[in-house]
């Protein structure tokens, strides 16, 4: 919903993609992905299930604004889209998986 998501932080920069694209954001996946061995840290659904496949995120608890912390991997979390979607939306009032 781009604009109209109460979450939304002005879609993809430039930075954002500097950071996406290097090797110290490339690590920091494989950590995560390793960590959480392939499963949603919140409804424990499992990549390698066939309808899963390719519909994982790796969410920052703390926002991607705070730089020090972009490719921390104490600070990234392995969600399934769905999760992720809950994640950011307003439902989450408990704030799981977000740091202010």
């Amino acid at each position: 919903t781009g604009g109209q998501h109460p979450a939304y932080k002005g879609g993809l920069t430039p930075e954002r993609q500097s950071v996406y694209a290097s090797m110290e954001w490339a690590e920091a996946v494989k950590a995560v992905w390793a960590r959480d061995n392939a499963t949603c840290r919140r409804c424990g659904k499992h990549h390698n299930e066939t309808e899963s496949r390719g519909t994982f995120h790796v969410h920052h608890i703390t926002s991607f604004q705070v730089r020090e912390l972009r490719t921390v991997v104490s600070n990234l979390v392995l969600l399934c889209v769905d999760c992720h979607k809950f994640v950011h939306s307003k439902k989450n009032v408990e704030k799981q998986f977000i740091k202010e």
